[in-house]
């Protein structure tokens, strides 16, 4: 973990890692441990802000993917994702949460507490070899981010197709909302924007798979939070 805090990548450019482990050289924060058959999570966390684990929703995440051991670091920090002024770019410190390796279970990494649910079903996409080596760089993550919704929603509703039907409906809304700013405060409409890959892309992988969103915007969010807040909620 002390590796991982000192490792320098782009997504991470708010520093929360390193920030992280020098708390833990303090003493301002704490390291634990959590352990089943499935996998390993270890846990950095300041003492006034605990872990909010939900261990039985994320045990059965893992199981159902049927993979190996799998280590999951988690930096457990209160930064959420805001958009950014209007005029500046949505950039990865406001969409990020976590990384991995393609096809490795060596060490997913989670450095935000929000979503941390949703970041791990797309970390474990990315571990578990489900990239395509066709796809550019920007499609695998499009991909992989819509996958990882629509899997938080299958876990979440638990079989139900009343519940799985509702909490997409949520989520569509959602994400036809954000599409709706981030395209005409932000200009973010193509692939040369970065967060266009997490975000607008979605629709074109649904699209793909004959998932239409809604027509027409309901709000117009200020976080850049993926997931709804409803659905966030239900992982703890």
């Amino acid at each position: 973990m002390k590796k991982e805090a000192a490792h320098d990548v782009k997504f991470d450019r708010l520093n929360i890692r390193s920030d992280f482990w020098r708390d833990l050289e303090k003493r301002d924060a704490e390291l634990l441990c959590y352990s089943c058959q499935y996998g390993k999570v270890v846990v950095l966390q300041r003492k006034e802000f605990p872990a909010k684990i939900p261990f039985a929703l994320w045990g059965e995440i893992l199981r159902q993917f049927n993979i190996p051991f799998v280590r999951i670091f988690f930096f457990v920090s209160e930064k959420k994702r805001h958009l950014p002024a209007v005029g500046e770019e949505v950039g990865p410190e406001c969409v990020n949460g976590g990384y991995t390796f393609p096809c490795s279970l060596d060490g997913i990494v989670i450095y935000r507490a929000e979503e941390a649910t949703r970041v791990l079903i797309h970390e474990l996409l990315h571990a578990s070899c489900t990239d395509n080596a066709e796809d550019s760089e920007e499609m695998r993550e499009a991909r992989t981010e819509t996958f990882a919704e629509l899997f938080l929603v299958a876990f979440l509703s638990r079989g139900s197709v009343r519940a799985a039907k509702k909490l997409w409906g949520i989520q569509a809304q959602w994400i036809r909302d954000q599409n709706y700013v981030l395209a005409k405060k932000y200009g973010v409409t193509n692939w040369k924007k970065y967060c266009f890959r997490y975000t607008l892309a979605r629709e074109i992988v649904l699209l793909e798979h004959g998932i239409e969103l809604p027509e027409v915007p309901l709000t117009e969010p200020t976080s850049c939070r993926f997931t709804s807040e409803e659905l966030d909620a239900m992982t703890y």
